[in-house]
């Protein structure tokens, strides 16, 4: 009998850990922006788990922080938490809309010399899978914003951004 539970322990717990062993993923991307006549750069690090999956595709938990700089201007900080959808479930290549809302600090020193504000983000992207823990992300996000802040007179914050991810 102990080896039967023993046994039972075993197989469920190793079954549990091949399933919910591709659920959650951990993203380092480089990021640009077109900016007036100068380009931001900066980088995304992005840690997504999955919530529920359903025959079109997976509906994950998304917590992107976005960061760039302008060399002769402030920096910015989006902080965006929110959904991301994936496609499809069986293809190397997956691509996914996301969207969210969180904050974005934009100036030259933390935090006295920085604005929050409140900011969403939009996003669409393609996951390119090269194994099963590997893969190569490129994605579009527009980060909105209130009216001129960062050096910009509008709202958006377009930026591109393209990278790995790790799935485990």
């Amino acid at each position: 009998m102990k080896r039967l539970l023993t046994g039972i322990l075993l197989t469920a717990s190793f079954g549990g850990s091949v399933v919910v062993a591709q659920n959650s993923d951990f993203g380092i991307l480089y990021a640009f922006s077109p900016h007036k006549s100068t380009i931001l750069t900066g980088s995304e690090i992005s840690y997504a788990h999955e919530l529920v999956e359903w025959p079109a595709g997976r509906l994950y938990l998304e917590v992107p922080v976005v960061f760039t700089a302008n060399p002769l201007a402030a920096s910015t900080i989006f902080f965006t938490p929110g959904v991301r959808f994936n496609f499809t479930n069986q293809s190397r290549v997956a691509p996914y809309l996301s969207a969210g809302g969180g904050f974005a600090f934009f100036g030259q020193a933390f935090p006295s010399e920085r604005t929050a504000s409140g900011a969403a983000q939009f996003g669409a992207g393609l996951d390119f899978r090269l194994t099963r823990p590997l893969s190569l992300r490129v994605q579009v996000r527009d980060l909105v914003t209130r009216k001129s802040l960062g050096d910009v007179a509008g709202r958006n914050h377009p930026v591109i951004e393209f990278g790995i991810a790790f799935h485990f």
